[in-house]
């Protein structure tokens, strides 16, 4: 029986939460969508290469964009060597999009479950190197581990934790520490989800704070026992302002690797 991989994506091409200050790439939201799906749709083919016993199934949840993404989000699904679907939500909003994908990882995940926002940034190889990477340390656990696929730069520079109390473990190209401070974008499994509901659903429905995630989903690591790991350097990169871009790591090699334009190739 294949494994089965089960990515939950919320899209919506209008939005900036960093209105202020802008995206470190400097983009509109469309096109920092549009790349971004392209750069998952594109590690997902190349996780399935490898992997050709994961059943891998994608799943969009699009909040009111506008038809030009739309148009080009067809594209990218086309491109796609595994099963897609896109639903359009009657819901407007994060926290409805966020709480719709996390409905529907309890509800259809299997085994793994990757929620990912439509503005992480990945290489073709992430995903790969994440199912290698989870599929170790929950062997060597004895029970199912989580992954937050980015080094985020902020947990370094936060004045309270200039250091980063963790253990460090070896996987496949480079090492992971663990690591408490998770967000949306995050590989898990199916029954750590429905085991730890409360925590997911009182996530979907916070009002959007700074501490949203430490008083949800991040107790399923700090207080609840489970183990999440973050690689260093990350497999994605969270395109949002200044304090989360990573100085030690190219990004414009990876956003130009996924320029539209190299989309026509793939059609």
């Amino acid at each position: 029986m294949k494994t089965h991989l089960l990515v939950v994506v919320q899209t919506h091409s209008k939005g900036n939460r960093d209105k202020d200050s802008g995206r470190y790439c400097e983009a509109p939201k469309i096109e920092v969508s549009s790349r971004c799906i392209f750069s998952l749709i594109d590690s997902l083919n190349y996780a399935q290469e490898h992997y050709p016993d994961y059943e891998i199934e994608l799943q969009i949840f699009d909040d009111h964009s506008d038809q030009e993404f739309l148009d080009i989000l067809q594209r990218l699904i086309n491109t796609a060597k595994f099963k897609t679907n896109l639903t359009h939500l009657d819901t407007y909003g994060i926290m409805p999009s966020i709480l719709r994908c996390y409905e529907h990882g309890r509800d259809f995940g299997k085994d793994w479950v990757y929620f990912v926002q439509d503005d992480f940034l990945h290489q073709q190889n992430s995903v790969e190197l994440m199912i290698h990477a989870i599929n170790q340390f929950s062997c060597n656990l004895g029970s199912p581990a989580s992954i937050f696929p980015f080094n985020k730069p902020a947990e370094y520079h936060d004045a309270e934790n200039t250091a980063v109390p963790c253990h460090l473990v070896v996987s496949k190209d480079r090492y992971w520490r663990t690591n408490f401070h998770v967000a949306v974008t995050l590989m898990t499994h199916s029954s750590i989800i429905k085991k730890h509901w409360d925590l997911f659903h009182k996530m979907g429905t916070s009002e959007v704070s700074e501490t949203m995630e430490m008083d949800s989903i991040c107790k399923v690591y700090y207080e609840r026992g489970h183990f999440c790991f973050t690689p260093i350097p990350s497999l994605a990169l969270h395109m949002q302002g200044e304090y989360d871009r990573d100085f030690f790591i190219d990004w414009k090699s990876w956003w130009n690797e996924y320029d539209l334009e190299k989309l026509n190739d793939k059609n």
